[in-house]
């Protein structure tokens, strides 16, 4: 009988070993919190002092309502429209904050995520749209780093929707830049992307010389254009990673 209770016990406690080996740390209960259109947040534009208050602190109350229902990450979009909601050394402040893409909301949004998450053990993950320009002609403005100024050779128009062509080096290089900027200068604790993907009804003409070229080099291994657009896509979220490690 004891040696039959000491193989039981032997069992269970190889049993819960194993359990908690399989389990997670910690779990990852986390909420999308999207600022393009102002979809979740600001609901209030920062053009006065007052105004300013209002969406700060609209944007701590979503925090406190997470921390009750006992969320530990936020993803925040920082850059919807290959804009900023953070100081960018590279693009524009997101017309969201303050009504107009480029005019600075006179407080750090990200930085103030950041220190009050962190305060109630909330993770911050920036969440980045890499290629996404503009929704329509109306979204973007006259700013000196608007790469409609700047790199009007790196924008694809497909209908309302215009991005940043995935297939060029030097918008792969950038979308590393912006990203090395961002997680050297914020106590960041993760860069989740989402839309990163061609725009539906992207024409041949927008990559022919780039794929034309890489077709040249290939030969005879060429991939077709659906796979080496998917392998450009590959290759920037290669690339981002690098950056960051």
């Amino acid at each position: 009988m004891k040696k039959i209770f000491l193989l039981l016990s032997l069992f269970l406690s190889m049993a819960i070993s194993t359990l908690y080996a399989a389990s997670p740390k910690e779990e990852f209960r986390a909420t999308w919190l999207a600022t393009v259109w102002s979809i979740d947040w600001p609901k209030t534009s920062a053009t006065t002092a007052a105004n300013r208050t209002a969406q700060q602190k609209e944007l701590t109350d979503i925090l406190d309502k997470m921390k009750a229902g006992n969320m530990n990450a936020v993803c925040f979009q920082v850059r919807g429209r290959s804009d900023a909601f953070y100081k960018s050394s590279y693009e524009p402040w997101a017309a969201e904050l303050t009504g107009t893409r480029g005019k600075a909301p006179n407080y750090d949004p990200l930085q103030l995520i950041i220190d009050y998450a962190h305060t109630k053990g909330i993770e911050v993950h920036a969440w980045v749209n890499p290629y996404r320009y503009a929704s329509s002609n109306d979204t973007y403005g006259k700013c000196e780093n608007d790469y409609h100024y700047t790199h009007p050779e790196w924008l694809v128009k497909c209908g309302d929707i215009t991005i940043l062509n995935p297939s060029l080096p030097e918008v792969r290089k950038q979308i590393c830049c912006v990203i090395a900027d961002m997680v050297g200068n914020y106590d960041l604790d993760g860069v989740i992307f989402d839309d990163y993907f061609y725009q539906s009804g992207y024409q041949n003409s927008y990559d022919d010389a780039q794929y034309n070229a890489y077709k040249e080099e290939a030969g005879n291994t060429a991939m077709t254009r659906a796979d080496w657009r998917r392998a450009q896509v590959n290759l920037m979220v290669r690339e981002v990673r690098d950056t960051i490690k």
